[in-house]
């Protein structure tokens, strides 16, 4: 009877032990068997170095973040969505942590990241913010340089090289995007059954040669423009988007308008160079000695895809994401770069805010952080591994494979437009653009009258951070 009782007391002290272990674990590895780590996310680091830099992140949240919501979407939406919350739970479960996506309201970010930041509790270890906010928070000391993180490679072709580059500012980089290839902002599209029906070439096939030129543009625009209703008016443009041809065009011709030295972060404006003097004049006249733009007096940017989507115009000049709205056009489209002007040594796509990612100074858990993001964003080999970034376009603008061929033409030749980043002055240069286009003004005499102004502004901003 002793023994039996012994037995009893000894098997029910087993018990208690096995479930108090597992309450312990529960509060760093929810209540589960930590996961054995498979290599397949860590292909990288076992070869190069045999072994994982963590293996045990003892329960710590990452916090990723954006101004949009950066949760994967809903399991069963689509295939990438289940991938991404299969990853999740494998990443949480081999490496004992937690992945949170906190998103935050945007016009509230850099207050949150300064305050959080100053307080040693960063907002999140890595979120996506404007690039036009990454030199100024570099210079208040609130972001991590990223060379200093040891599990990142930017050798890796997941990263966008356009990225980690405009985030070099005073000899370290800030700024990174693991999508392999990044959707450049200002693209042109064309409707292929207009051309068909005038003639006129595949745009792809002159991009490819190199032919795609100021020349050409005009050539087809003009061509294009109809007056259906014969009432001495056009009804049908060759092109519409003049808001972002304006830019586009100064850059497509080997001009600038803001630059930022990145080695000291002094800017300097260069607008009045006579490349981007001539690129401005080339519009004026595509305007208003061609009349083959179709801009109604007052339009904005929403305008221009609306006017394309409704076959008013032939060509439109826009940012990529807004023509998302014409997925259900009927008549089919292509993509292509900006043509290169005479001075323009190759295409180009500019851009005056990008998403970027960056990471918070002053985070005791950088490094962790660092290596749970590098496993998050590696490519997802069920969707072709490098070549996984067309599925963002599949579904949302893409009408044929050749179009592929320019977003990744678009990513290499991305262009940061630095005007962007000071406010003190943007509203002055692109108001001076704005009277040059409606031809209120030369370019020479819009430029000239805002010159001294706008670099002695940024003078003053300069010497206001050293």
């Amino acid at each position: 009877m002793l023994k039996l009782l012994t037995r009893i007391l000894t098997l029910v002290l087993a018990v208690l032990m096995i479930l108090a272990m597992s309450s312990c674990g529960s509060d760093n590895n929810k209540g589960g068997k930590k996961r054995e780590i498979e290599g397949k996310l860590e292909k990288r680091y076992i070869e190069k170095y045999g072994k994982v830099p963590f293996t045990d992140l003892n329960g710590q949240t990452i916090t990723i973040s954006a101004w949009w919501n950066p949760k994967p979407q809903d399991k069963g939406t689509n295939e990438l969505a289940d991938l991404q919350w299969a990853r999740k739970e494998y990443i949480e479960e081999a490496y004992n942590c937690k992945i949170e996506f906190k998103p935050l309201i945007e016009s509230e970010m850099i207050a949150q990241i300064t305050s959080s930041v100053a307080r040693g509790k960063p907002v999140f270890d890595v979120g996506h913010i404007q690039s036009t906010w990454v030199y100024s928070l570099a210079d208040q000391k609130m972001l991590q340089p990223l060379d200093e993180i040891e599990a990142f490679d930017f050798e890796e072709e997941k990263w966008v090289d356009f990225v980690y580059n405009i985030g070099y500012y005073k000899g370290k980089h800030y700024m990174m995007d693991p999508d392999i290839v990044r959707g450049p902002r200002v693209m042109l599209f064309w409707n292929k059954r207009m051309f068909k029906e005038k003639g006129l070439p595949d745009l792809y096939e002159l991009q490819r040669k190199g032919e795609w030129t100021f020349d050409k543009l005009q050539e087809f625009a003009i061509a294009l423009t109809e007056d259906t209703d014969g009432d001495g008016k056009p009804d049908v443009f060759g092109i519409t988007g003049m808001q972002f041809m304006r830019e586009q065009a100064i850059f497509s011709n080997g001009g600038n308008i803001v630059e930022v030295d990145q080695e000291t972060g002094k800017p300097s404006f260069l607008l009045n160079s006579q490349n981007a003097i001539e690129a401005l004049q080339w519009l004026v006249d595509l305007r208003y000695k061609y009349k083959c733009v179709d801009e109604p007096e007052a339009s904005t940017w929403d305008y221009y895809p609306y006017s394309f989507g409704k076959n008013k115009s032939a060509m439109v000049v826009t940012e990529m994401y807004l023509m998302e709205r014409n997925k259900e056009m009927k008549d089919d489209y292509g993509i292509v770069m900006f043509p290169k002007g005479p001075k323009g040594k190759d295409y180009c796509s500019y851009g005056g805010m990008f998403g970027v990612a960056v990471m918070p100074a002053n985070n005791p858990k950088a490094q962790e952080a660092g290596f749970i993001y590098d496993l998050w964003t590696q490519p997802y080999e069920e969707l072709g591994g490098l070549d996984s970034w067309k599925t963002r376009f599949e579904l949302r603008i893409a009408r044929d494979e050749e179009c592929y061929e320019s977003i990744k033409l678009g990513s290499d030749n991305s262009i940061f437009s630095k005007l962007y980043i000071y406010e003190d002055v943007r509203s002055t240069i692109l108001n001076a653009l704005h009277a040059i286009v409606n031809n209120q003004k030369t370019p020479a005499q819009g430029i000239s009258e805002i010159e001294e102004q706008v670099q002695s502004v940024l003078d003053d901003i300069y010497e206001g951070v050293q």
